[in-house]
């Protein structure tokens, strides 16, 4: 045992009498004039010899041996002293009622009645102290209370729940033995014949073990370096031996707390880490292997702004945009692009990559006018905010155009959620307004912000996803509720801690889209990266992570690569398939649509 109870005794009896060296004269006596003691109660107030009891006053000695406490005239033995309370054993006493009375530095005081009763059996079940109130397991402890049980097999101990070893006991203590438990402060729980007190607190000291804490960032790539983080690893970087997925990983550095790997080849999935150090063996944080880094390549347009304002229809490499903006599915297989510069709907069927402009300013009756993000209702109409116009554009699947809401401040998103009411992100206003399915023409504010919105998705839950002008992302409830989901509210291009994803840091998110795992990706236009925020294993979403999938913050281009090697130039908006495989991109300011997949 490596801290026994009677040695912190020993301890605290030095420490008692080298402090009381310092306090008296020679011939130990208190110096000084004291006030004299004053006495507020007793409690229990009847009780019988043997029993402990506590007084309650002021200016009593917190030595224990420089206070006279007397019952009836019998002296009483102070076990536990401070300026405020004495604890008392009871001396014997016939059965009565006796005054009693306590002498602090030659100054007496006497007032309080105790009852001593001659039914022992008749005891209350009450906890007063533990000495020490922290230790190690395995530690011994000692629990001074009332109506123990002198017998240990008929008193129950526990701590948190678990059951502590009884050592000895008296009717009035009890030596135990502390089990098992995490680190924490817990509860004291005694038991006897059916009775129970709690109450006193007790705390575990830290015992170093080898242990795994963390490790990140929780997900990646064969080859990705990970730092894991814990207790007792070795400070040679050989001596740990770690493995994921029964694969051993290359360990690079290492200190007693600390160990960096570089992950082994795996297939795609969550696999455990084990790390072993000597003969002890412990497995702990789960690593996500992600099926491939997404690979960008240019998908529609031709680089460069044409000075003509170009809007050219037809196969991927002929067609011709000015600043791609809004992107949506369509139940025909097919994918509308906004083309905010052209002030154009444009129509892409996705099995032969061919492009059709379908609605253009001054046609079919549209008026457009800097048209933003859109999205579909169920019956096939396609609504989009037109935000230099202050409305929102309405076109349906036959490319019919009108304007069904106006009188907006500065519209930038439409969404629908599962029941086919209509969503507005209005930053202007800072709010997202409602208009109630299906005609559209009850309005309400679903949510008010401090900041003003710029995108939104709805989540598989109903949740609305917001990303907002203060470089944060806010989960907005059915009912209206509002929840921080990611970043810091500074920007910037962070990707922060693994598992605290309020870390993050952003830029201007125009655009948002939501895979059906409930990743979230987001267009980060400012530092030219599409950044993935994805919940943990239990999908929640505050206990996340964000990375950058794509691009490299900071750096504009037009090159196609993998992961960071390929560069955009103010991404506006994504959309992800439903499988999280396909993103597709609207590259502003390099006027084209970018495709990136994974396999």
């Amino acid at each position: 045992m490596k801290h026994s109870f009677y040695r912190f005794l020993l301890s605290c009896t030095v420490l008692l009498l080298l402090a009381s060296g310092g306090c008296n004269d020679d011939d130990g006596t208190v110096t000084g004039e004291m006030p004299a003691p004053e006495l507020l109660s007793i409690i229990p107030k009847a009780g019988y010899a043997g029993n402990l009891a506590i007084i309650s006053g002021s200016h009593f000695s917190p030595q224990a041996e420089l206070n006279d406490v007397t019952i009836g005239g019998t002296s009483a033995e102070v076990t536990e002293a401070s300026a405020t309370r004495l604890v008392i054993t009871l001396p014997q006493k016939e059965k009565g009622d006796y005054t009693i009375s306590v002498t602090v530095g030659g100054m007496r005081v006497e007032g309080l009645s105790f009852t001593y009763a001659d039914e022992p059996e008749a005891r209350e079940l009450g906890l007063i102290s533990v000495l020490p109130t922290k230790a190690y397991v395995g530690d011994e402890v000692l629990i001074r209370g009332t109506g123990f049980s002198a017998t240990a097999s008929d008193n129950i101990v526990t701590i948190n729940g678990v059951t502590a070893e009884i050592q000895a006991a008296t009717e009035t203590t009890l030596s135990v033995i502390v089990p098992e438990n995490p680190d924490g402060t817990y509860p004291f729980k005694v038991s006897v014949a059916g009775k129970s007190a709690e109450g006193l607190l007790f705390t575990y000291l830290h015992t170093p073990t080898l242990r795994i804490g963390s490790v990140s960032p929780i997900r990646g790539y064969a080859g990705s370096e990970l730092t894991i983080t814990g207790e007792c690893f070795s400070t040679v970087a050989s001596e740990n031996v770690v493995e994921i997925n029964g694969k051993k990983t290359v360990v690079t550095n290492a200190s007693e707390t600390m160990l960096k790997v570089i992950a082994p080849e795996n297939p795609a999935g969550v696999y455990t880490i084990r790390v072993t150090v000597g003969d002890k063996t412990v497995e702990g944080a789960s690593f996500t292997y992600l099926s491939g880094k997404y690979t960008l390549s240019t998908w529609l347009g031709t680089a460069g702004r044409d000075t003509a304002k170009a809007c050219v229809d037809g196969a991927p490499d002929v067609m011709k945009f000015n600043m791609p903006h809004g992107l949506a599915l369509a139940s025909d297989n097919s994918l509308w692009i906004i083309d905010r510069g052209n002030n154009a709907i444009r129509r892409v069927d996705l099995t032969s990559d061919l492009t059709t402009t379908i609605v253009k300013s001054g046609q079919n009756g549209a008026t457009i006018n800097a048209p933003w993000r859109g999205s579909f209702n169920s019956k096939g109409d396609f609504y989009c905010a037109n935000k230099g116009a202050k409305n929102i554009l309405k076109v349906t699947s036959e490319y019919t155009a009108s304007i069904p809401i106006s009188g907006l401040s500065d519209p930038l998103d439409v969404q629908f959620d599962a029941d086919d009411n209509l969503y507005i992100v209005d930053r202007g206003a800072k709010a997202v307004l409602k208009y109630t399915a299906p005609d559209y023409t009850a309005k309400s504010t679903f949510a008010t912000f401090t900041a003003g919105p710029l995108s939104a998705a709805f989540d598989a839950a109903g949740n609305l996803v917001v990303g907002m002008n203060n470089y944060t992302v806010v989960s907005v409830a059915p009912d209206g509720t509002q929840s921080v989901l990611a970043g810091s509210g500074t920007k910037g291009s962070s990707d922060g801690t693994p598992g605290e994803p309020q870390t993050a840091q952003f830029g201007d998110m125009w655009g948002i889209s939501i895979d059906q795992t409930g990743n979230i990706y987001i267009t980060d236009g400012t530092y030219h990266t599409i950044r993935r925020f994805s919940p943990d294993e239990n999908g929640d979403y505050t206990q996340g992570s964000v990375e950058t999938i794509i691009g490299t913050a900071g750096t504009k281009g037009t090159m196609d690569g993998i992961g960071d090697a390929g560069l955009l130039n103010t991404p506006y908006d994504v959309l992800v398939s439903p499988d999280g495989k396909t993103i597709w991109i609207s590259d502003l300011m390099n006027f084209l649509v970018r495709r990136a997949t994974v396999e």
